[in-house]
């Protein structure tokens, strides 16, 4: 999972630049964020979520809007990455 600001790039990004198809998205008015799952496409007809390599971008919604919103880059203190996975 990759938590992105602007999703619209982010999407144009891995389509665009990459060649990744969006599989599925989950909205969650409620919470206030949408899921957006990404992946190569499938040639040999598996189940969307049987995929390898599927790509989960997180969008909180109006982080787009908010000039000094930023998400911690991993290299400043504390330093870290959160996680991604297979």
């Amino acid at each position: 999972m990759l938590r992105v600001k602007d999703v619209e790039k982010s999407l144009k990004f891995y389509k665009d630049a990459l060649g990744m198809q969006q599989i599925a998205l989950s909205e969650a008015a409620a919470a206030g964020f949408n899921l957006y799952f990404l992946a190569y496409n499938s040639e040999n007809g598996e189940a969307r979520f049987k995929r390898e390599g599927i790509l989960e971008l997180t969008w909180n919604y109006g982080t787009e809007k908010d000039e000094n919103f930023q998400y911690h880059n991993g290299n400043d203190q504390p330093q870290g990455f959160g996680h991604i996975c297979k």
